[in-house]
C-alpha cells in the first residue's frame, strides 16, 4: 500500500499508471463527493481508500485498458486494483468531457491578435500500448494521429505562436443554432452551445467566422476553475496537445 496525500491506494497500480501514478490518484478523487462503500460525504481529513479496476481487451494486440476507479474512506474499505479480462474490449465511443471557449490575446509587432479558442479535456481514463512501449493515453493517441502537436509548455503565449494546422479530418463545426462541435472523422467529440445575446460568446463566434480556423488545446490532466484552464500537469505529462483547426458553418 502506498498513500498520496491522504489516499491509499495498491502499489500495483503504479505498473500501469507509471509516473503518472500521483496525479491519477489525486484527480480520481478530486471528482469524488462521497463514500462508494457507506455513501457518506468526505470531509477534510478523511482517510481514504483508491480501488481501481482495470479492464483489458483478450487480444493483446489493441492494448486498450480502460481503467474504472471508485473512493471510500480507508476505514470501509481497504486500496485495491484489479486487473479484468473483457472480450472484444475496444476504445469507448462515450465519455466523460468538459470544455471551454475563451479568447487569448497575443501580441504581435503588428499590434494585438485575438485568438478564439477552444479548451477540450477527456476525463475517461483509457490507455494504449505501442507494441514493445509504455502505455499512454489513447486518446492522445488519437489526437496526434489528427495533426495535433504535443506541447510541453503550459504557457499559452508559446502555444499560441507554435500552434499549427492539424488535418482536414478534424474540423470545428458551427451550427445556425450557435452550437459549437469539434469533429474528428466521423465522431462528434464535443458539442458546446452557445448564445450571441451574450457578448463574450457573440465575439468567438465572430472571430472564428472571420478567422477562419480557432486554436485548438486538447488532452488530458487539464484543472479548470472559475476563470481559468490550468495546463502545467497535462504539459509534464505529456497530454497536452494543440493545433488550429478549420471552422465550418453547417447551414
Amino acid at each position: 500500500m502506498r498513500i498520496t496525500d491522504n489516499i491509499a491506494w495498491d502499489d500495483r497500480l503504479e505498473e500501469f499508471k507509471g509516473r503518472d501514478t500521483a496525479h491519477y490518484v489525486r484527480t480520481a478523487v478530486s471528482n469524488e463527493r462521497a463514500c462508494a462503500d457507506c455513501g457518506q460525504p468526505f470531509t477534510a481529513g478523511d482517510e481514504l481508500s483508491l480501488l481501481v479496476l482495470a479492464q483489458q481487451g483478450d487480444d493483446a494486440a489493441n492494448g486498450f485498458t480502460n481503467y474504472q476507479s471508485s473512493v471510500c474512506h480507508r476505514a470501509c474499505q481497504p486500496p485495491n486494483f484489479q486487473v479484468q479480462t473483457v472480450p472484444g474490449l475496444a476504445m469507448p465511443t462515450e465519455y466523460d468531457s468538459y470544455g471551454a471557449r475563451t479568447i487569448l490575446k497575443n501580441f504581435t509587432a503588428f499590434g494585438e491578435r485575438l485568438v478564439p479558442t477552444m479548451f477540450f479535456s477527456v476525463l475517461t481514463n483509457v490507455t494504449v500500448r505501442a507494441p514493445g512501449g509504455e502505455r499512454t493515453s489513447a486518446y492522445i493517441s488519437a489526437y496526434l494521429h489528427d495533426g495535433f502537436q504535443l506541447s510541453l509548455t503550459p504557457d499559452l503565449t508559446d502555444i499560441i505562436n507554435h500552434a499549427g494546422p492539424v488535418k482536414d479530418t478534424f474540423r470545428c463545426v458551427i451550427t445556425p443554432d450557435d452550437i459549437v462541435a469539434l469533429d474528428s472523422g466521423e465522431h462528434r467529440i464535443y458539442t458546446l452551445q452557445l448564445d450571441r445575446k451574450d457578448p463574450h460568446d457573440a465575439q468567438w463566434l465572430d472571430l472564428a467566422a472571420t478567422n477562419g480556423t480557432i486554436l485548438a488545446v486538447l488532452g488530458e490532466n487539464f484543472a479548470y476553475t472559475s476563470t481559468s484552464v490550468e495546463l502545467d500537469a497535462a504539459a509534464e505529462l505529456g497530454t497536452l496537445v494543440i493545433g488550429t483547426v478549420k471552422v465550418r458553418h453547417d447551414s
